[in-house]
């Protein structure tokens, strides 16, 4: 499924504040969202149903982004083209395969326990992207990613 993002007209200073309030968003929805943990009989739909709605916030941001501003530090080490890369690949890496796995899984087969683990996973994942990947080519591969989780019949089947 391809969409189009289309710029809209802003400042930085307006970016940087909308980029705040989605991460604020995050955090409060991350405080309300069902854990792992505390899952017991509840569908992967529900999962599903607040990807949706994290998805849905994330592309509202990326709607103010112009051409130049891709390249814009997102952090210490990252630009803004990064991140739908990242997202594309850790929904695919970690999301999926959580849902797929449910609360079952051994201590020894988690992955990423660690900033550090952390880290090297995306070091790796970085040096495997090709150097002239395009803003376009990232947010196709995000949008991708997302699409293989709604399509992927283990995606909506029973957490137990």
């Amino acid at each position: 499924m391809h969409q189009t993002i289309e710029a809209a007209p802003f400042r930085t200073d307006l970016l940087v504040m909308r980029w705040k309030e989605l991460l604020r968003a995050v955090e409060a929805k991350e405080d309300t969202l069902t854990t792992f943990p505390t899952l017991a009989r509840t569908t992967q739909a529900v999962l599903l149903a607040d990807l949706e709605g994290l998805w849905q916030r994330f592309d509202e941001l990326l709607r103010i982004l112009r051409p130049d501003d891709w390249s814009g530090k997102h952090g210490k080490h990252w630009t803004f083209a990064d991140v739908p890369f990242h997202l594309a690949y850790f929904d695919l890496d970690v999301i999926a395969t959580a849902i797929k796995r449910g609360l079952n899984v051994p201590i020894s087969e988690q992955f990423m326990r660690s900033e550090a683990e952390q880290d090297t996973w995306n070091e790796i994942q970085f040096t495997q992207r090709p150097a002239d990947t395009s803003p376009e080519q990232c947010l196709e591969q995000m949008w991708a990613s997302r699409q293989a989780i709604r399509n992927d019949p283990e995606c909506s089947r029973r957490t137990e």
